[in-house]
């Protein structure tokens, strides 16, 4: 033992020798008190119809049965509450780990058609397909104002809140407005969402982030300036969906 915790152990005991010597706040008054509240209680019980009827023989002794038996009950009760909550931790996880496979392989698809020079009409209904898919996976969710305070603040709340409800026209109805957000502003704040370590709002950005992805690649024809803005693109997409779906695995391992 340390020197530090012998030190620490003596002014204790000291401290409660004080007390037990000086008696403050009646200290012996109050012990004798709840000593004769638990003996009054445990009399109470023991004469108790429903407890005598299990627990106490007709010679007034105690059975031992009457509490192994409530022991067992209480055990099997356990027992099979936690092979439930196991059954439905691993059901949910298989769940998740499945559908990360799925995004994974859906995803990959998309930017493989992406990529493709051909601007045939085969193309584009492969990447219209991957979209679709990849939409479908993610439902939409809600983006909290709390959320919302924590990535920018409470000064920037209503800017974020703008930023995020004009990024959803620019890529839904694919128009630029002198009323909205400057396209660049709303993907710096839609990114800043989308790095958190938390998956809150993310779903209904990130089926947006493969629309706006799959409309890249109209006129694609693979010229050098054309791929690096479409490569750009995938990058950018592939770093938010990986932390994701990273993020989606930690709770498949938690059973969540």
């Amino acid at each position: 033992m340390k020197k530090e915790d012998i030190i620490a152990w003596f002014i204790i005991f000291v401290i409660f020798g004080l007390l037990l010597s000086t008696n403050p706040w009646n200290v012996y008054g109050l012990c004798k008190f709840i000593k004769l509240w638990i003996l009054k209680e445990c009399i109470n019980i023991w004469h108790n119809p429903i407890f005598s009827t299990f627990f106490v023989d007709k010679d007034g002794k105690f059975l031992w049965i009457g509490i192994t038996s409530v022991l067992a009950i209480a055990t099997l009760t356990f027992n099979a509450w936690d092979r439930r909550r196991q059954f439905n931790a691993d059901l949910k996880s298989k769940s998740r780990i499945k559908w990360i496979e799925n995004v994974r392989v859906a995803y990959s698809e998309l930017v493989d058609n992406v990529m493709i020079t051909d601007n045939g009409e085969s193309r584009s209904k492969d990447v219209t397909k991957n979209v679709t898919l990849l939409s479908l996976y993610f439902a939409d969710d809600k983006l909290s104002d709390g959320h919302l305070k924590q990535i920018f603040g409470s000064d920037k709340l209503q800017h974020a809140r703008k930023s995020v409800s004009d990024f959803c026209i620019i890529i839904d109805e694919n128009i630029i407005s002198g009323d909205l957000t400057p396209v660049d502003e709303c993907w710096n704040v839609v990114e800043k969402i989308l790095v958190s370590n938390d998956n809150e709002g993310k779903n209904f950005i990130l089926k947006r982030c493969f629309v706006d992805l799959g409309r890249q690649s109209e006129g694609y024809a693979g010229y050098d300036v054309e791929r690096a803005i479409l490569l750009e693109k995938i990058n950018k997409v592939t770093e938010w969906l990986s932390l994701y779906l990273h993020l989606e695995w930690e709770r498949a391992k938690r059973g969540e």
